[in-house]
């Protein structure tokens, strides 16, 4: 972890002027950076999304440039690649093509330079002031340091420190803001008068509006070699490694710094969102990083672990041999909303030791519920499906891995009979409804014959298949199960399916959309006046989108999570 340097006691003010105006009538105070900050930021959106405006840069790339006015001790750090890799922009163009409402190169271009002007405006400043100048990134840093203040910087790459010093004298004036000027280092920092204490500078062809000079300082002190940048941090280059080469943008979070800072529970929602394992004693740095594929674009989360400070469960959690998910095979290959995952037998394990831990009098109402029975019985796979359906709108079913029938068929059997109590104290005078059986292939199923739920086509039912018990919504569906495990033809043989989890690390888990089906079934649903406008307003683009997918994989060291949105060919 990188040692917090000190800041250096501040230099005596020097008498170089003040960009200060007569004073107006009073009004709040405004930071300069702060409307730059917000139409840049507007701007960057569109750039992104559309992708055609990318023609605003040469097809080369550009290097680096904002890690070296980063300090090493940064808690968080944002970037954004205004000039990517050439394969990135070809991908990007690619993909925006597919949208009819992108409009052309020029449309998109006028739309950026419209959004820019409406965020500039109240700081006097149109695009032309801050377009010509602006660089091949953008970024935020965030430090939050030993004096008690959170320093936050935004960084924006410039091709001309002229134009650019310019543009933010000409937004002080416009919001009747003075400055002082001070010299540090040789670097010229202006700094707000009054109780706002922003302040900027541009160092290293980087411009740097802070939320004070404490952090322009540091940013000066890492762009002249006389403390560490990030890029010299072993926890964000091991971290940022893990990542895709070609990107966007990428995003970091020190993990291990705000655990030291805070401790791990004030941390703790920096590390749980990529699905970390909730001790984050072990979690060293989160990563993050977009990227654009020829037909896609895929969101990279990477949680980097010190193996030395895993615990045994935590260990085995990220290390469990993978396997081919048995329970995928009884998904039919039409559905639409598929999630598998392996190892749930272990990582609930590990969440009831937590629960119990923290409070004993769980344990009890956790082994009265059969939970510890039912995961001996778990073999650790499991998939949830939702699929098209000829009664309602959609069908679906969970189906959980076992080895030992007897005891999976005993824990649903249990459900089942909650179930039917529950249903009846909605209505005291009723009768629980019963529970039925029927026999399919060699398979009892049972389901609750409800005249109630059936005229929904809802029939609640489940039953222990070769390897498998479910919870379904029908014995219908229960039906396609096993159909569907007996011919092959699962899901995983879809084409929609194949073609969205083949970009994704799938061995441990995976979440899948169908999102043209999906689109289908909604629309179906529809009153026709309103269908007439889903399909004036949304279906052209909707249209290129085929699916929504999400995979993870991990090793002692990383545990990696990729979401993409796949899309299908040009539509013009």
């Amino acid at each position: 972890m990188d040692e917090r340097p000190q800041d250096p006691p501040p230099p005596g003010v020097e008498a170089l002027g003040s960009t200060s105006l007569p004073e107006p009538p009073k009004r709040p105070k405004s930071r300069p950076g702060r409307r730059l900050l917000v139409a840049l930021v507007a701007g960057l959106a569109l750039v992104v999304g559309g992708g055609a405006a990318l023609a605003y840069f040469v097809m080369r790339g550009a290097p680096e440039r904002l890690v070296g006015v980063v300090p090493s001790q940064a808690d968080v750090f944002v970037t954004v690649y205004l000039d990517p890799s050439a394969g990135q922009k070809a991908n990007l163009l690619g993909l925006a093509r597919r949208f009819p409402d992108l409009g052309t190169d020029d449309e998109l271009q006028k739309q950026v330079d419209d959004v820019l002007d409406q965020a500039l405006a109240d700081g006097g400043l149109a695009h032309d002031d801050v377009r010509p100048w602006l660089g091949s990134e953008i970024g935020l840093s965030v430090d939050v340091g030993n004096d008690g203040a959170t320093h936050v910087a935004l960084l924006v790459a410039t091709t001309d420190t002229e134009a650019s010093q310019a543009a933010l004298e000409k937004a002080a004036k416009a919001d009747s803001q003075s400055f002082q000027r001070r010299e540090y280092d040789g670097v010229q920092i202006s700094v707000a008068e009054g109780s706002d204490r922003s302040a900027y500078a541009i160092v290293n062809e980087v411009v740097v509006l802070a939320s004070d000079e404490t952090t322009v300082r540091r940013a000066i002190d890492a762009a002249h070699g006389t403390t560490p940048d990030i890029g010299t941090s072993q926890v964000y280059l091991d971290t940022v490694a893990a990542l895709p080469d070609g990107k966007l943008g990428v995003a970091f979070v020190n993990v291990a710094g705000l655990v030291d800072q805070f401790g791990s529970q004030a941390a703790a929602s920096a590390a749980l969102g990529a699905g970390g394992l909730g001790e984050l004693d072990a979690i060293e740095g989160l990563g993050m990083s977009l990227s654009a594929e020829t037909d896609g674009l895929a969101l990279d989360v990477t949680t980097n672990y010190d193996p030395a400070k895993l615990t045994a469960s935590q260990r085995d959690l990220l290390t469990a041999p993978d396997h081919d998910n048995a329970t995928l095979a009884f998904v039919p290959a039409d559905a639409f909303a598929v999630m598998a995952q392996e190892h749930m037998d272990t990582i609930l394990k590990t969440t009831l030791d937590q629960i119990e831990q923290a409070s004993p009098d769980a344990a009890t109402s956790i082994d009265q519920a059969g939970i510890h029975d039912l995961l001996a019985a778990m073999t650790g796979d499991l998939a949830l499906e939702v699929g098209p359906a000829a009664a309602a709108p959609v069908s679906g079913a969970l189906l959980v891995g076992t080895d030992d029938p007897e005891t999976m068929a005993t824990f649903l059997q249990g459900i089942a009979v909650f179930g039917s109590q529950v249903m009846a104290q909605q209505n005291p005078t009723a009768v629980p409804p019963p529970l039925a059986t029927e026999e399919y292939q060699g398979v009892k199923i049972s389901y609750l014959d409800d005249p109630t739920l059936a005229s929904s086509g809802l029939m609640p039912a489940y039953a222990v298949m070769d390897r498998a018990g479910v919870i379904a919504t029908s014995p219908q569906e229960i039906h396609q199960l096993i159909d569907t495990q007996a011919s092959g033809e699962d899901v995983r043989t879809a084409p929609v399916f194949s073609s969205a989890t083949a970009t994704v690390p799938s061995t441990e888990g995976v979440f899948f959309l169908d999102v043209q089906a999906i689109a289908a079934t909604v629309r179906e649903n529809l009153p026709p006046d309103v269908q007439a406008i889903y399909d004036r307003d949304v279906a052209p683009n909707l249209a290129p989108v085929t699916a929504l997918v999400v995979g993870s994989e991990s090793d002692e060291q990383h545990q990696r999570l990729r979401v993409f949105l796949q899309m299908r060919g040009s539509n013009r």
